[in-house]
């Protein structure tokens, strides 16, 4: 019966040796190779080999140790201006003018006021859950937020929404066919 744990496959299985004197931790998986036996397989037959089952673990550290320290001085406005440069906004707002055009829909004009009160719109809705979108802009006051309504149109909204679009589907992008295009084979 499969383990549900590890997705219906089973989990790993490490080869079973002898127990090891004090070495360190290069030279224990050095010599766990080492001790593994192999019979050498005979025509039609597998070698045979004696496994356990235990976790793995890794003593080395495979990144280096970050140093945010000139990070930490920032406001949580100053690090999202940080992460989201001037450069990254014209890329966002011009992909959205491209998508809407490989739709074939008119320009909507969206400039980058637009889309960091967009995106600012997003971060609220984040945090002030409703059922759907168009409650921001609810006429009744116990789901509309003010400052939502009053910063951008609802259906200026909805229309940045349909068009939101981060990449140009006019280039196709190798590095993706090249991880998934062997996928479906």
């Amino acid at each position: 019966m499969p383990d549900r744990r590890w997705g219906g496959m089973h989990p790993p299985i490490l080869p079973l040796d002898p127990p090891m004197s004090s070495a360190t931790g290069s030279e224990q998986k050095c010599s766990k190779l080492q001790n593994v036996k192999r019979e050498e397989p005979r025509k039609h037959q597998k070698a045979a080999l004696m496994w356990t089952q235990v976790d793995l673990t890794s003593s080395e550290a495979l990144f280096p140790e970050a140093d945010y320290s000139a990070l930490r001085l920032l406001s949580p406005v100053d690090l999202f201006e940080v992460l989201f440069s001037d450069d990254v906004w014209k890329l966002i707002v011009s992909e959205c003018t491209c998508y809407a055009l490989f739709l074939n829909c008119a320009d909507p004009k969206v400039t980058i006021e637009e889309m960091k009160v967009f995106i600012s719109i997003l971060i609220v809705s984040g945090y002030n859950v409703l059922p759907g979108k168009r409650y921001y802009w609810e006429s009744s006051t116990d789901v509309r937020n003010e400052l939502i309504y009053h910063s951008m149109r609802r259906d200026r909204f909805i229309q940045i929404m349909r068009f939101l679009h981060f990449t140009d589907n006019t280039q196709p992008d190798r590095l993706h066919q090249t991880k998934c295009g062997s996928l479906g084979r």
